[in-house]
């Protein structure tokens, strides 16, 4: 999962995974790093692991902050453990391609 990929919400705000195929977490914010343009979100799950979130830099958010995290299902990356294979990626639609090759 990349970071950009996650949507961050306020609790009181967020459904649980708006869109079809998002898949929801509560977590909660644990260090806000702004970095101009983008604000870096580190957020800890209720059962320990922790992600990192991308959001636009002019969002504020605040560590210690209640969250809603999703993932939208075409945006999870599966490898295989022992190889490193990938098992399932996201496709990128045309306009990603165009940006990739500039």
């Amino acid at each position: 999962i990349r970071p950009e990929d996650l949507s961050v919400d306020a609790s009181a705000d967020a459904s649980g995974g708006d869109a079809a195929g998002d898949h929801a977490f509560d977590a909660t914010v644990t260090v806000v790093e702004p970095m101009g343009d983008e604000n870096v979100v580190h957020l800890s799950l209720a059962d320990g692991p922790e992600l990192v979130a991308t959001v636009n830099g002019l969002r504020r958010i605040e560590s210690g902050t209640d969250v809603i995290v999703s993932i939208p299902e075409n945006a999870i990356h599966v490898f295989d453990g022992d190889s490193g294979d990938a098992l399932h990626n996201r496709s990128l639609d045309d306009a990603e391609l165009d940006d990739a090759r500039v």
